[in-house]
């Protein structure tokens, strides 16, 4: 196959509509510098971005609000093409005396509604100082992180009852200031059934426009798609057919620390995280999910990283920058390609291509369909292991027959390679087929750059 260029890529400035977000998380810990990030942010072209709003460093004095260091997170972004969504959590020192500072200086993970009616108060309070600041800036608003895990439901067992409440107490709030807000909820995972059901079952349907679920899995196809739709289906089922799903937060690092929760046994690398990344979007895309962001910009590394039950000193490198340098990562470079191919109007359709590997083995090939802006796109891969080095191999065949495709280019998205492709009664001979999703499309549908 003959290389043709790379894959134009844009700035976020430059697109307009986007399914693509970032993790700017734990700033209100400080955990990265954001001041190294905003540019290279603005030059991957990510559309939006995930911020935390830090009730701890809002709110030093009862009753005294001070959003300087947030505001000027939010108008850094915006000010480069990035659109902020709100995560809007954890507790405050003020109202929850039992909380060991020592290891959880701004009461990461401390719920209000456990610790009396004065954290409540002062709760729904400081939400509504929140609003009334940044009404004419954000648009969405998911109350809490990841309810449905320990570290961060503290002091109490995660409840799909009590985490409803909250939802319902604070989106009143939000949505009695500013009515065109859209308040979402949140989960670590889909895997705990009775926790969502229980939610479903309390959350009023006009206090949730949409609910970020939380990815985090080495191989990122196992149980995921049919988890997606399972729990849509339970949300229909008790009348929450309305919200969308967003995939909120979900990453693989480049390196992991020992003992690590999800990989004991490899300590990762660029090429392992770039590869994830790319399966990540394009499987959320087939789950049905309208938004995709990923954590995170930087790696964590600025100070130790405190959670409600622990803290840790070199959490893993999920960052696109490294947190040392901040340099750009080999992640980094392939979520702007990312963030490019799914620019403008995107669509999930029928599956219309034909692959074939000539290499037969137990992995089934996937496939996913998709228009941009009316323009058909398809892409394809097999699902191995991300910590096997798998290089692609030219052994794949694909029918074009009544695929709508004309002129037909191969996008590596990796390298950000573009191929022409010749074709012998509609099908593509010699194709790269690897584990990690390969593009086949018009050779209009995107700009190519070509090479120097």
């Amino acid at each position: 196959m003959k290389i043709i260029g790379k894959l134009k890529t844009y700035s976020s400035k430059e697109i307009t509509k986007s399914r693509v977000s970032i993790g700017f998380e734990c700033l209100d810990r400080g955990l990265f510098n954001p001041e190294k990030c905003y540019d290279p942010l603005c030059e991957s072209g990510i559309k939006y971005a995930r911020v935390q709003t830090g009730w701890a460093i809002c709110e030093k004095q009862k009753g005294v609000y001070h959003f300087e260091w947030l505001d000027k997170i939010v108008d850094s972004l915006i000010c480069r093409g990035v659109v902020p969504w709100f995560n809007v959590g954890f507790g405050n020192p003020l109202y929850m005396t039992d909380v060991d500072l020592s290891t959880n200086s701004t009461c990461v993970g401390c719920v209000p509604i456990h610790y009396g009616q004065e954290a409540i108060h002062a709760w729904k309070n400081f939400i509504a100082a929140l609003v009334n600041h940044y009404q004419h800036r954000i648009s969405y608003y998911e109350i809490w992180n990841e309810p449905d895990c320990k570290q961060f439901w503290y002091p109490n067992e995660p409840d799909g009852k009590e985490y409803a409440y909250l939802v319902n107490l604070t989106a009143q709030i939000i949505k009695k200031i500013q009515p065109d807000a859209k308040t979402g909820g949140s989960a670590m995972g889909l895997f705990n059934l009775d926790f969502l059901n229980d939610f479903a079952c309390c959350v009023h349907k006009e206090n949730i426009d949409f609910f970020a679920y939380h990815a985090y899995s080495l191989k990122p196809e196992k149980n995921y798609v049919t988890s997606v739709q399972n729990t849509m289906e339970l949300f229909r089922k008790n009348g929450l057919g309305h919200v969308e799903f967003w995939q909120g937060e979900g990453g693989c690092p480049s390196y992991f620390p020992k003992n690590h929760w999800l990989n004991n046994k490899c300590e990762g690398t660029e090429r392992t995280q770039a590869i994830w990344i790319i399966r990540r979007f394009f499987l959320d895309l087939l789950a049905g999910a309208k938004l995709s962001s990923y954590f995170e910009m930087a790696d964590l590394w600025e100070k130790p990283y405190e959670k409600a039950r622990e803290v840790i000193d070199k959490p893993a490198a999920h960052g696109i920058l490294n947190g040392l340098t901040y340099t750009k990562k080999q992640s980094y470079y392939v979520i702007s390609r990312i963030a490019t191919v799914f620019s403008g109007e995107i669509e999930r359709t029928a599956p219309k291509l034909k692959v074939f590997d000539r290499q037969q083995d137990e992995e089934e090939i996937i496939t996913i369909s998709f228009q941009r802006d009316k323009k058909e796109i398809f892409a394809y891969y097999k699902p191995y292991y991300v910590e096997d080095r798998i290089e692609n191999r030219f052994e794949a065949e694909i029918s074009l027959e009544n695929a709508g495709i004309e002129d037909p280019v191969i996008i590596d998205l990796y390298t950000g390679l573009v191929y022409e492709c010749a074709t012998d009664h509609n099908v593509i001979q010699n194709a790269p087929i690897g584990q990690y999703p390969i593009l086949v499309c018009s050779k209009d549908t995107f700009e190519v750059e070509k090479q120097k």
